[in-house]
């Protein structure tokens, strides 16, 4: 991963931020994210949709860099 799209992950609040990171960076599933964070695995699910929603219009305009 880049720069950029840490940076973007760390403008997610932290329920977002937290699920998504869990799920993407760390491989968990939806039941041991929700039991880590007390809360359902709907929850965990809309969190991370959620967060892939607002780190797609973060990196929207986030170009490759030419060599």
């Amino acid at each position: 991963m880049n720069k950029a799209i840490f940076a973007a992950i760390d403008v997610l609040g932290p329920k977002q931020g937290e699920a998504f990171s869990m799920y993407e960076l760390e491989g968990l599933n939806y039941r041991t994210i929700a039991a880590t964070l007390g809360c359902s695995e709907g929850s965990v699910k809309s969190r991370i949709f959620r967060a892939r929603e607002r780190l797609r219009e973060l990196l929207h305009d986030e170009q490759p860099t030419p060599f």
